[in-house]
Protein backbone atom coordinates (compact mmCIF):
# COMPACT_ATOMS: atom_id res chain seq x y z
CA UNK A 1 0.00 0.00 0.00
CA UNK A 2 1.63 3.48 -0.69
CA UNK A 3 2.00 6.12 1.67
CA UNK A 4 -0.20 8.32 -0.37
CA UNK A 5 -3.36 6.19 0.13
CA UNK A 6 -2.58 5.23 3.94
CA UNK A 7 -2.80 9.37 4.40
CA UNK A 8 -6.31 9.54 2.27
CA UNK A 9 -7.90 6.90 4.33
CA UNK A 10 -6.50 8.29 7.95
CA UNK A 11 -7.76 11.52 6.47
CA UNK A 12 -11.15 9.74 5.57
CA UNK A 13 -11.67 8.08 8.87
CA UNK A 14 -10.62 11.26 11.18
CA UNK A 15 -13.29 13.63 8.76
CA UNK A 16 -15.94 10.60 9.61
CA UNK A 17 -15.20 10.97 13.28
CA UNK A 18 -12.68 13.30 15.55
CA UNK A 19 -12.04 15.59 12.17
CA UNK A 20 -15.73 16.01 11.89
CA UNK A 21 -16.46 16.77 16.01
CA UNK A 22 -13.65 19.26 15.83
CA UNK A 23 -14.79 20.56 13.05
CA UNK A 24 -18.24 21.08 14.69
CA UNK A 25 -16.46 22.43 17.66
CA UNK A 26 -15.14 25.08 15.70
CA UNK A 27 -18.63 26.29 14.20
CA UNK A 28 -19.85 25.92 17.96
CA UNK A 29 -17.06 28.18 19.61
CA UNK A 30 -17.66 30.81 16.24
CA UNK A 31 -21.52 30.45 16.94
CA UNK A 32 -20.96 31.16 21.26
CA UNK A 33 -18.59 34.13 20.74
CA UNK A 34 -21.78 35.49 18.47
CA UNK A 35 -23.65 36.02 20.97
CA UNK A 36 -24.61 39.03 22.97
CA UNK A 37 -24.14 36.80 25.96
CA UNK A 38 -20.16 36.82 27.16
CA UNK A 39 -18.84 33.40 26.45
CA UNK A 40 -17.73 33.25 30.41
CA UNK A 41 -21.71 34.09 31.12
CA UNK A 42 -22.82 31.14 29.07
CA UNK A 43 -23.89 27.51 30.12
CA UNK A 44 -24.25 24.05 28.22
CA UNK A 45 -25.87 21.08 29.55
CA UNK A 46 -24.04 17.98 28.09
CA UNK A 47 -26.73 14.70 26.91
CA UNK A 48 -29.99 16.87 27.29
CA UNK A 49 -32.97 15.11 27.10
CA UNK A 50 -34.85 15.88 23.80
CA UNK A 51 -38.04 15.00 24.69
CA UNK A 52 -40.19 13.92 27.78
CA UNK A 53 -40.64 10.81 26.86
CA UNK A 54 -38.34 9.10 28.62
CA UNK A 55 -37.81 5.89 26.51
CA UNK A 56 -37.51 7.73 23.40
CA UNK A 57 -34.89 9.81 24.59
CA UNK A 58 -33.28 6.80 25.81
CA UNK A 59 -33.62 5.53 22.27
CA UNK A 60 -32.49 8.52 20.30
CA UNK A 61 -29.47 8.69 23.04
CA UNK A 62 -28.54 4.94 22.38
CA UNK A 63 -28.89 5.45 18.57
CA UNK A 64 -27.08 7.99 18.23
CA UNK A 65 -24.31 5.77 20.03
CA UNK A 66 -24.71 3.28 17.76
CA UNK A 67 -24.41 5.90 14.46
CA UNK A 68 -21.34 7.04 15.91
CA UNK A 69 -19.48 3.72 16.38
CA UNK A 70 -20.71 3.30 12.05
CA UNK A 71 -17.38 4.42 11.27
CA UNK A 72 -15.39 1.99 13.67
CA UNK A 73 -17.54 -1.23 12.49
CA UNK A 74 -16.76 -0.18 8.93
CA UNK A 75 -13.14 -0.26 9.41
CA UNK A 76 -13.21 -3.38 11.50
CA UNK A 77 -14.93 -5.11 8.51
CA UNK A 78 -12.27 -3.60 6.25
CA UNK A 79 -9.64 -4.71 7.97
CA UNK A 80 -10.68 -7.96 9.16
CA UNK A 81 -8.73 -10.92 8.43
CA UNK A 82 -9.46 -14.63 8.41
CA UNK A 83 -6.33 -15.55 9.99
CA UNK A 84 -5.51 -15.12 13.65
CA UNK A 85 -5.48 -12.25 15.42
CA UNK A 86 -8.30 -11.28 13.03
CA UNK A 87 -7.77 -7.71 13.61
CA UNK A 88 -4.15 -7.82 13.98
CA UNK A 89 -3.62 -4.90 11.35
CA UNK A 90 -5.29 -2.81 13.15
CA UNK A 91 -2.50 -3.67 16.02
CA UNK A 92 -5.16 -5.78 18.06
CA UNK A 93 -4.51 -9.25 19.25
CA UNK A 94 -4.89 -10.89 22.78
CA UNK A 95 -1.30 -10.99 23.10
CA UNK A 96 -0.36 -7.50 24.19
CA UNK A 97 -3.22 -6.98 26.58
CA UNK A 98 -1.55 -5.59 29.29
CA UNK A 99 0.58 -3.24 27.37
CA UNK A 100 -1.99 -1.93 25.31
CA UNK A 101 -4.47 -1.05 28.34
CA UNK A 102 -1.89 0.57 30.32
CA UNK A 103 -0.91 2.59 27.05
CA UNK A 104 -4.22 3.32 26.66
CA UNK A 105 -4.68 4.70 30.29
CA UNK A 106 -1.30 6.62 29.61
CA UNK A 107 -3.11 8.09 26.43
CA UNK A 108 -6.59 8.63 28.24
CA UNK A 109 -4.71 10.75 30.97
CA UNK A 110 -2.71 12.51 28.86
CA UNK A 111 -5.67 14.12 27.48
CA UNK A 112 -7.86 14.12 30.24
CA UNK A 113 -5.73 15.88 32.77
CA UNK A 114 -4.94 18.75 30.02
CA UNK A 115 -8.43 19.21 29.01
CA UNK A 116 -9.65 19.04 32.27
CA UNK A 117 -7.15 22.13 33.09
CA UNK A 118 -8.42 24.03 29.96
CA UNK A 119 -11.41 23.81 31.45
CA UNK A 120 -11.11 25.16 34.51
CA UNK A 121 -8.67 27.50 33.70
CA UNK A 122 -10.69 28.99 30.99
CA UNK A 123 -13.55 28.99 33.86
CA UNK A 124 -11.17 30.77 35.97
CA UNK A 125 -10.40 33.23 33.47
CA UNK A 126 -13.87 33.75 32.35
CA UNK A 127 -13.45 32.58 28.48
CA UNK A 128 -15.39 29.44 28.67
CA UNK A 129 -18.71 27.83 28.91
CA UNK A 130 -19.86 26.63 32.09
CA UNK A 131 -20.76 22.95 31.76
CA UNK A 132 -24.54 22.41 33.78
CA UNK A 133 -23.94 19.67 36.18
CA UNK A 134 -27.79 18.46 35.97
CA UNK A 135 -27.82 15.36 33.88
CA UNK A 136 -31.47 15.90 32.41
CA UNK A 137 -32.13 19.77 31.75
CA UNK A 138 -35.37 20.74 30.65
CA UNK A 139 -37.18 24.55 30.51
CA UNK A 140 -40.83 25.11 31.07
CA UNK A 141 -41.14 21.27 30.48
CA UNK A 142 -39.44 20.36 27.26
CA UNK A 143 -35.91 21.39 26.74
CA UNK A 144 -34.30 23.00 23.47
CA UNK A 145 -30.82 22.01 21.65
CA UNK A 146 -29.12 24.13 20.43
CA UNK A 147 -26.00 21.78 19.76
CA UNK A 148 -24.99 22.34 15.95
CA UNK A 149 -23.14 18.99 16.02
CA UNK A 150 -25.09 16.39 13.26
CA UNK A 151 -26.11 13.92 16.01
CA UNK A 152 -27.89 16.34 17.86
CA UNK A 153 -27.90 14.45 21.05
CA UNK A 154 -25.91 17.82 22.39
CA UNK A 155 -26.26 20.63 24.40
CA UNK A 156 -28.42 23.55 25.43
CA UNK A 157 -26.94 26.63 26.02
CA UNK A 158 -28.62 29.28 28.56
CA UNK A 159 -27.43 32.45 29.63
CA UNK A 160 -26.80 32.24 33.14
CA UNK A 161 -28.48 35.36 34.06
CA UNK A 162 -31.74 34.30 32.35
CA UNK A 163 -33.67 30.42 31.58
CA UNK A 164 -33.76 31.53 27.51
CA UNK A 165 -32.02 29.35 25.57
CA UNK A 166 -30.32 30.60 22.50
CA UNK A 167 -31.93 29.41 19.50
CA UNK A 168 -29.85 27.47 16.77
CA UNK A 169 -30.26 25.52 13.72
CA UNK A 170 -30.39 21.84 15.66
CA UNK A 171 -33.19 22.72 17.74
CA UNK A 172 -35.47 20.48 14.80
CA UNK A 173 -33.43 17.54 16.03
CA UNK A 174 -30.48 18.02 13.83
CA UNK A 175 -29.45 16.60 10.54
CA UNK A 176 -31.04 13.58 9.78
CA UNK A 177 -33.77 13.86 12.12
CA UNK A 178 -32.06 12.70 15.64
Amino acid sequence: MSRRRTWTEITVVLMLSLGASALWSVLQIIDDLSQTTPLGEQSTALNSSTTTVQYVDLARQLLGIAVDLAPVALVCMLLWSSSRPHLGRLGIDRFRVRPDLGGAALMALGIGIPGLALYFGGRALGITVAVDRRHWTRTGGRSRSCCSRPSGRGCRRRSSSSATSTPGWATSGGVGGR
